[in-house]
């Protein structure tokens, strides 16, 4: 099943987690580790963002345009290859029966209030809502010059790391399934964010307590995608054994935003 659309304003939230205080993957899946101070972290990826124009191949004139909500750890399949593990989708209550229908996601439903910051380049702030389970996460960011991390050697490195994961993995009431999708390359926003409930973010994916853990780490970085023009495949997941059940554990605005040199670079 071929599906179209196009993912405008994605913010993308990256948290670099020690990998002991992450529930375990359904085999074979793993997860991806980086070496931080000789213990290994995974990247987990929030994304925020609208579905413009969701439609399938094959009905072209059908169309649906939403706000949406992923949590989702950076993981290897059985191929090595590189890929998300969506562990839940937030959605808007009209749309859940849909996207059951069509794609069969883990779906529940939330209140989501996303800004369209390609569209309002002059703005301080923009600011991001999820309400969900009596939780409400709130994202607050600003265009900021990127800033180097102990997971990547350049700011590009991180926005290509997200852009080479092409697949989604994604577990339903059948079984398992995965997104297959074709990425182009896209222009990147770095931001500067501050979050405000986080118990949200607990709750999606709760994390073991370690020696050094705490509720939820800090943000390791974050940043804008204007637009991806998206085309994927849905399909079951094929010749993969996986198990039964997952176990729970200053300068003005415009200055700052990549000019076309950049963009093309």
């Amino acid at each position: 099943m071929i599906l179209r659309t196009a993912i405008r304003d994605c913010l993308l939230l990256h948290w670099a987690i020690p990998a002991q205080q992450l529930p375990a993957l359904p085999p074979p899946l793993r997860y991806e580790g980086h070496l931080v101070d000789r213990e290994k972290h995974v990247l987990v990826a929030a994304l925020l963002f609208h579905q413009a124009g969701f439609r399938l191949a094959a009905l072209p004139m059908l169309r649906l345009s939403y706000p949406q909500f992923c949590l989702a750890p950076a993981i290897l399949d059985g191929q090595g290859r590189p890929a998300f593990y969506f562990r839940r989708v937030l959605l808007p209550a009209w749309l859940a029966p849909a996207a059951k229908l069509v794609a069969s996601p883990p779906v529940t439903t939330a209140r989501l209030e996303f800004p369209s910051p390609s569209k309002d380049l002059e703005a301080e702030t923009w600011q991001w809502k999820v309400g969900w389970g009596g939780e409400e996460l709130r994202v607050t960011a600003a265009v900021a010059p990127p800033k180097p991390t102990p997971l990547f050697p350049s700011w590009q490195a991180e926005v290509d790391y997200f852009l080479t994961r092409r697949r989604g993995y994604y577990q339903t009431s059948r079984g398992f399934r995965y997104l297959e999708t074709c990425l182009p390359p896209v222009e990147a926003w770095p931001l500067r964010a501050e979050l405000e409930g986080e118990a949200l973010l607990t709750r999606q994916l709760p994390l073991a307590q370690g020696e050094n853990s705490g509720p939820w780490p800090a943000l390791h970085s974050a940043m804008l995608l204007p637009c991806i023009p998206l085309e994927f495949e849905r399909s079951l997941a094929p010749s993969i054994q996986f198990a039964r059940r997952v176990p729970q554990p200053a300068p003005s605005r415009r200055s700052m935003l990549p000019s076309s040199r950049q963009r093309s670079g």
